[in-house]
């Protein structure tokens, strides 16, 4: 199936990205990267899916706090955001294979995650474990 995305959408994906992998190395980012293409996929199958909710889904499933929240937009300049940027639009090119295996959850392995326990582990990145 395939799916596009508005340039603000990919904005926001390399937002989530940044919150969740800040000064982290490009594998993890790759992987929060795929694992938001994943679930833009799964939801795709629905409706059509709205890239705020899917961002805002990940960040609070993955960082277990249920008020997160995405910062504005940094600055054209910020280096972590400008990685991040650029993995997403080589995830969603195509250029990067898929770490996860076609995870469309995470959470950080240092915390429980309840709703976790009914899906299958698909790799361990950096903080993040990667679900399917």
């Amino acid at each position: 199936m395939m799916i596009t995305l508005e340039s603000q959408d990919l904005n926001l994906c390399a937002r989530t990205v940044t919150v969740m992998a800040s000064g982290a190395a490009d594998d993890l980012k790759a992987a929060l990267a795929w694992t938001l293409r994943n679930r833009f996929l799964a939801r795709a199958r629905i409706a059509k899916p709205c890239a705020k909710t899917i961002c805002h889904d990940l960040l609070r499933e993955g960082t277990g706090c249920t008020t997160a929240a995405l910062p504005p937009a940094p600055p054209s300049a910020d280096a972590d955001w400008c990685r991040a940027l650029a993995i997403n639009c080589l995830v969603w090119s195509g250029d990067l294979a898929d770490p996860t295996s076609g995870a469309t959850s995470c959470h950080r392995h240092d915390m429980t995650a309840r709703w976790a326990a009914r899906r299958v582990p698909t790799a361990l990145i950096g903080a993040y474990i990667f679900l399917r």
